[in-house]
């Protein structure tokens, strides 16, 4: 039987720390005084709810291919993403 690639391995702890880190960060990113009100929602958008929604659909329907190699340009993706919206944000930021 071939195992299915995912998102995130099957391991439950680092799924769990995943979404943590992505609740704390939108509320953090939220709550700060160093952006806009836009900033800070183009940001949440592309850091939590954009990963959020493509994790899901990755794990929850069939229209993800099988398999380790389209799991890791998925994440790879996501990684790049989340880099290129923290470097703007970083250097958008109001002192």
């Amino acid at each position: 039987m071939e195992r299915e690639a995912s998102a995130l391995p099957d391991v439950a702890a680092l799924q769990l720390l995943s979404g943590l880190f992505r609740i704390v960060g939108a509320i953090l990113l939220c709550t700060s005084v160093h952006w806009t009100p836009a900033q800070k929602a183009i940001g949440t958008v592309l850091t939590f709810a954009l990963p959020a929604a493509a994790i899901l659909i990755w794990e929850e329907t069939s229209v993800a291919p099988a398999g380790d190699l389209p799991a890791l340009v998925a994440n790879l993706i996501t990684l790049a993403v989340l880099v290129a919206t923290t470097t703007w944000l970083r250097r958008t930021r109001r002192a």
